[in-house]
C-alpha cells in the first residue's frame, strides 16, 4: 500500500479529504497531525515516481472542485 504525505494548509487538507472519495481515494492524519493520501487509485502503481504524478494529477483534481479556491498549495511526496 502506497502512501502519499500532504503538506499545506490544514484546512486546505480537510476541504480536499471531504472530497478524496469522488476519485477512490482517501486523505487521513496520524497521530503526529501530518496527513496521508492513500487508496485504490494507487494499486496498479509500482514506483515512488508515479505514486507522486498519480498524487499530483488528484491533488489538481481535488483543487478543481473545491468550492473557495485558495492560493495555498497541497503538496505530495511519496512513501512505500
Amino acid at each position: 500500500m502506497w502512501l502519499v504525505e500532504l503538506s499545506g494548509d490544514r484546512a486546505d487538507i480537510e476541504e480536499l479529504r471531504k472530497l478524496a472519495e469522488v476519485l477512490e481515494c482517501d486523505i487521513a492524519s496520524d497521530h503526529d497531525g501530518r496527513a496521508w493520501l492513500s487508496g485504490g487509485t494507487f494499486d496498479n502503481v509500482s514506483s515512488a515516481e508515479e505514486v507522486r504524478q498519480k498524487a499530483v494529477e488528484i491533488l489538481t483534481r481535488l483543487c478543481g472542485r473545491r468550492a473557495r479556491p485558495r492560493s495555498a498549495l497541497v503538496a505530495a511526496g511519496a512513501a512505500p
